[in-house]
């Protein structure tokens, strides 16, 4: 689960930072990721330091009252990591586990319009080319009979999960084709109820990012030498 793990956090703090390790925890508990994502909660902050370790996030400690409190912002690197880790996961299929698409779906609005429909596509066309193979092995199990008799049942659920899947994935792109959802640089049609916990979270990245500001602006007028 750690390529999950890290998908989602990558994800979340690309959509919320600067934000704090507590406020990006309590996001993805909010999603349920450790029912779907069978994400453990705990795992979230040791994911924070690992990525803050490779490079892919920056820690910034700033004053918070009294306190300091560690804020991440996500690297260059960082959104170049996120940006395979979400294209991988949309190509790949594997139905008997469809965690890592789930998870990269639930970031679709961090894409581009014409890309997540491009990918979805080339998902479509991995479904019908596994589907394919599955029939081939069903048509093989009653003919030669090389396994016992419930093999070929199990290899008919997998192969009815991916028509299901198939037929999902010609509607959603052409729902994606002709305007639906929401992507990257496009207006967004969808906003939190008032008293979600994002606009929360939205005033304290303000407030963050302001704090930020400043210190870059304070470094960059130090003297030098």
């Amino acid at each position: 689960m750690a390529t999950t793990t890290r998908m989602l956090v990558l994800g979340v703090a690309r959509i919320f930072a600067p934000a704090n390790g507590y406020q990006l925890r309590r996001e993805l508990v909010s999603w349920h990721v450790d029912d779907w994502a069978k994400v453990n909660p705990g795992s979230i902050y040791s994911m924070l330091s690992t990525l803050s370790r490779q490079g892919m996030l920056e820690a910034h400690a700033l004053p918070d009252g009294a306190r300091t409190v560690t804020v991440y912002t996500v690297t260059d690197a960082g959104l170049a990591e996120l940006d395979r880790l979400l294209r991988d996961a949309i190509r790949a299929v594997t139905p008997m586990d469809p965690t890592g698409f789930r998870v990269a779906f639930s970031f679709a609005p961090l894409f581009e319009r014409t890309v997540l429909a491009t990918l979805l596509e080339e998902r479509l066309l991995a479904v019908r080319a596994r589907a394919a193979v599955l029939r081939g092995e069903v048509s093989r199990l009653d003919a030669e009979h090389f396994a016992p008799p419930h093999v070929g049942y199990s290899v008919q659920w997998e192969t009815r999960m991916l028509d299901a899947e198939d037929a999902w994935l010609i509607d959603l792109i052409a729902h994606i084709r002709s305007g639906g959802l929401d992507f990257m640089d496009e207006p967004m049609t969808w906003t939190p109820a008032p008293d979600d916990e994002g606009w929360e979270m939205a005033r304290e990245t303000a407030r963050y990012r302001e704090q930020l500001d400043r210190m870059r602006e304070a470094e960059a007028a130090r003297p030098r030498g």
